[in-house]
């Protein structure tokens, strides 16, 4: 409360300020006399405009960690071909790493990108049957190659499939 009332006060002394500033800016604008019409110049200056400078993406680590695989030669083969997909995007691949953790493989993969990138991770809806499903997946791997995007993760379960890019 007594904090309230301090700023309260600090507020009413800071606008009772101004308003004698603005009372003695008045006073100045009515004795004034107009001297601008006798004495201008008459010649107007351009005004160049300012260059605003592009911004520049800097450049900055990023760690990916892929979603679960159930076994060792998925997990490597689609770790594999992450880092050959970042290497042909121009990306710096720093490390790659496939780890085990609890009956399910992944890995990590670190490199170096523009901050304006984003990682974008598709999900599939339900499917009624695996075939359907991995038709799907497979179509939806081409399209994205296809629009030339970094694939980092692509798993296919057997209820689901990931697919994870950058955009």
């Amino acid at each position: 409360m007594k904090k309230l009332m301090i700023v309260l006060v600090v507020i009413i002394i800071s606008i009772s300020g101004n308003l004698d500033a603005a009372t003695e800016i008045e006073d100045l604008r009515t004795s004034s006399v107009d001297i601008s019409a006798k004495y201008a110049d008459k010649t107007t200056i351009q005004q160049l405009p300012v260059p605003i400078p592009k911004a520049e993406h800097q450049m900055k680590q990023f760690t990916f960690r892929s979603s679960g695989f159930s076994r060792e030669k998925e997990a490597k083969e689609s770790m594999d071909y992450a880092v050959f997909s970042l290497k042909s995007n121009g990306y710096n691949v720093i490390s790659a790493l496939k780890e085990f953790d609890y009956d399910v493989y992944d890995y990590t993969i670190v490199f170096t990108a523009p901050d304006s990138i984003k990682i974008q991770r598709y999900r599939n809806l339900p499917y009624e049957s695996y075939s359907e499903m991995k038709k799907f997946f497979e179509r939806s791997l081409e399209y994205y190659k296809s629009l030339g995007l970094t694939i980092l993760d692509q798993n296919l379960k057997r209820r689901a499939f990931v697919i994870t890019v950058i955009k």
